[in-house]
């Protein structure tokens, strides 16, 4: 046909291969059903990787990306990851009456998947599919905490640490001290560095190679106690990324 551009359509064709069947496959499994060789098919497969639509795990296999979830709302309802970590936002969210968060990096930016609510104090209107700058938010710091150094300088080199508010690290070396600490501590706070009136927990949802699928957290408007509620926060944003991670398989 005159006007079908045969890359894009073959990446169209790459796509539609996964379905329930055929959730995960490695990239000579795709190249057998597309009759191609592996080789051929790298560049459409990093392409789409760089676009998030397309994701690659620890055991070399190929999976639908997150990107989608920003393009369709029903994919958002139906992707594993948020049916999995849904039902425990809303634990969160009710344990502390606080909003519950999960959230991906990308595009260097926080996206978030999902919220829970449970306090009218602390609310970000219409915040599933919305983004935020990743240095300002404990989700985004437990995101970035997880880039390699040089991905990390990738981030450097493409964005610029505006004020978010007073209490925003706008410094490049005393954030990266700060990404360290979070790498160290399971855990990442947001101290009215995004919102003011809003301090935020977030903790880094693993799979068991290890490697970061997204973060969850929660926000809490209780500034006065919230040095009393630190460590339960903590302790109990830890043990739900864990259980997440065990149910994810």
């Amino acid at each position: 046909m005159k006007y079908v551009n045969k890359s894009l359509e073959r990446a169209i064709s790459l796509i539609n291969l996964f379905d329930n069947r055929s959730v995960k496959m490695t990239a000579t499994e795709i190249a057998e059903e597309l009759g191609s060789s592996p080789g051929s098919l790298y560049p459409i497969i990093h392409t789409l990787i760089r676009h998030g639509y397309l994701h690659k795990d620890g055991n070399k296999k190929y999976s639908l990306g997150l990107s989608f979830l920003e393009k369709g709302h029903l994919i958002l309802e139906t992707k594993e990851l948020r049916l999995v970590v849904r039902p425990h936002l809303e634990k969160l969210a009710e344990e502390f009456n606080s909003n519950a968060h999960l959230a991906v990096l990308r595009d260097d930016e926080v996206l978030y998947l999902d919220r829970a609510t449970g306090s009218s104090h602390v609310s970000i209107q219409n915040i599933v599919g919305s983004r935020s700058p990743a240095y300002g938010t404990a989700l985004g710091k437990v995101l970035l905490a997880s880039l390699t150094q040089e991905e990390l300088e990738d981030y450097f080199a493409e964005n610029e640490l505006f004020p978010l508010t007073d209490n925003t690290i706008t410094d490049r070396d005393i954030l990266v001290d700060h990404l360290e600490e979070v790498r160290r501590d399971g855990f990442a706070l947001d101290e009215e560095e995004y919102l003011d009136g809003a301090i935020c927990v977030a903790t880094p949802i693993q799979d068991f190679n290890d490697d970061l699928l997204a973060a969850i957290s929660v926000a809490t408007h209780d500034l006065t106690g919230f040095d009393n509620l630190k460590d339960r926060l903590v302790s109990s944003l830890k043990k739900k990324s864990l259980t997440i991670t065990e149910e994810l398989g």
